[in-house]
């Protein structure tokens, strides 16, 4: 197996809404912060990789899904995939 026909596909996500679960104040009082109403707001990164560098990167809004996987290595598959290069 030729090493350069690799590609080598990841996925991660960022929860953009995270807030802290604890404060600290001065002796006896009670924190009191502002922390807004974002629950499940993501961020996706989803990137290729081959062994010589290139790279298809791919960064939305939202979680990944089937419809948005495809379409990501449809793309792949027109810029860099050849018909000998296999996908991992």
């Amino acid at each position: 197996m030729n090493f350069d026909n690799l590609v080598f596909l990841d996925q991660s996500s960022i929860n953009t809404g995270m807030t802290r679960l604890y404060g600290r104040s001065t002796g006896g009082e009670r924190v009191a912060d502002y922390t807004p109403d974002v629950r499940f707001e993501r961020t996706t990164i989803m990137s290729s990789v081959r062994a010589n560098g290139d790279m298809v990167p791919l960064v939305f809004d939202g979680s990944l899904n089937g419809d948005i996987f495809s379409l990501n290595v449809w793309r792949l598959r027109s810029k860099q995939v050849t018909l000998l290069s296999w996908i991992i």
